[in-house]
C-alpha cells in the first residue's frame, strides 16, 4: 500500500468515526429533549393532580354549606365525593413524598406480620369509587399460603395502590381486574391483571422510567403523573423484589411482582413461583 492509499484509508476511518460520534450526539440530544418534555409534562400533571382535587373539595364543601336541613341525602352524596377527591389527593402526595425519600436514600425496609387479605381489601376500598364509575369488577384471590406474610406493610400497600389503581385507570369500562397472591418457598408473588388498553413492547421497556407514561396519546383523558411505577420500582428494590410485565395493545396487561418474605435474600429465578404448581399454568 502506497502512502496516498494509506492516507485515504485513514481519512475514511476518520470520517466513519466522526459520523458515528455525530449520530451518538444526535441520539443523546434527542433523549435530553425527550427527558425535558417528560419532566415538563410530569410537572404539569402533578400540578393538576394536586390543584384539581383541592378545587373539587372546596367546591363540594361550599355546596354542602348551602344545603337546607332536609337535604341529608344530598349531603351524604357530596360527602362521598369529597372523600373520593381527598383520597386521590392523598395518593398522589404519598407517591411524591415517597419518590423524594427514595431519591434521598431515606427509606429502609421495616418488616412486620401482615394480614394480606385485609391489606388487599383496604386497597380495593380506596379505588372502589373509580372502579364503580367505570363498572369495573375487582376480583381478589389470595392463596391460603399467603394469608399472613412478613413484609413492610406501608411499602407493599403503596405498591399495590399504584398497580391496582393503574389497572382500573387503564381498563375499559365493564371489564374486570384480578389480583392473585401466593407464597412459595418464602417468596411472595402478586399478579395484577386487567383487560385494558395494554402497551407495546417499546412502552413495556420504558414503563418504569421516572416521569414516563405509556400511551401518551391518551394523557389528556387519563389522569396520572407517570411517577407511580417508578415509585413501585424503587420500593421493590428496597424489598429485594422485582416486577415482570406481559402486555399487548388492546389485550390488557399482566404485572407480576416477586418479593422475598421478611429479610430473605433476592428471589431465586429458577424457583417455580412463576407457575401454579398444580396446573403448570402461569400464576
Amino acid at each position: 500500500m502506497n502512502k496516498n492509499e494509506d492516507m485515504h484509508q485513514q481519512m475514511e476511518q476518520l470520517q466513519e468515526t466522526n459520523a458515528l460520534l455525530l449520530r451518538q450526539i444526535d441520539d443523546l440530544n434527542k433523549k435530553l429533549v425527550e427527558s425535558e418534555n417528560f419532566k415538563s409534562h410530569f410537572l404539569s400533571n402533578v400540578t393538576n393532580e394536586i390543584i384539581n382535587p383541592f378545587a373539587s373539595v372546596m367546591g363540594l364543601s361550599q355546596q354542602i354549606m348551602t344545603l337546607r336541613s332536609g337535604d341529608i341525602q344530598k349531603a351524604i352524596e357530596l360527602a362521598g365525593l369529597i372523600f373520593s377527591e381527598a383520597a386521590a389527593l392523598n395518593f398522589q402526595l404519598r407517591n411524591i413524598f415517597m419518590a423524594a425519600r427514595l431519591e434521598a436514600g431515606e427509606e429502609k425496609p421495616e418488616p412486620a406480620e401482615i394480614n394480606l387479605p385485609e391489606l388487599l381489601e383496604e386497597v380495593t376500598g380506596k379505588i372502589k369509587h373509580e372502579a364503580d364509575n367505570k363498572n369495573i369488577t375487582i376480583h381478589l384471590q389470595i392463596d391460603s399460603s399467603a394469608q399472613n406474610i412478613i413484609s413492610d406493610r406501608e411499602k407493599l400497600k403503596l405498591i399495590l395502590m399504584n398497580l391496582m389503581s393503574n389497572a382500573v385507570k387503564f381498563s375499559n369500562s365493564g371489564t374486570s381486574v384480578s389480583v392473585r397472591a401466593q407464597l412459595n418457598n418464602g417468596n411472595l408473588t402478586i399478579v395484577v391483571e386487567d383487560e385494558g388498553i395494554g402497551m407495546t413492547k417499546e412502552e413495556v421497556k420504558r414503563i418504569f422510567d421516572r416521569f414516563h407514561r405509556a400511551n401518551t396519546v391518551i394523557q389528556s383523558v387519563t389522569p396520572g403523573s407517570g411517577l407511580g411505577l417508578s415509585v413501585v420500582e424503587g420500593l421493590l428494590f428496597l424489598l429485594n423484589g422485582r416486577a415482570d410485565i406481559d402486555s399487548s395493545p388492546e389485550k390488557g396487561t399482566i404485572i407480576r411482582i416477586f418479593i422475598p418474605e421478611g429479610a430473605s435474600e433476592n428471589i431465586n429465578l429458577d424457583d417455580e413461583l412463576f407457575f401454579d404448581n398444580q396446573s403448570g399454568e402461569s400464576f
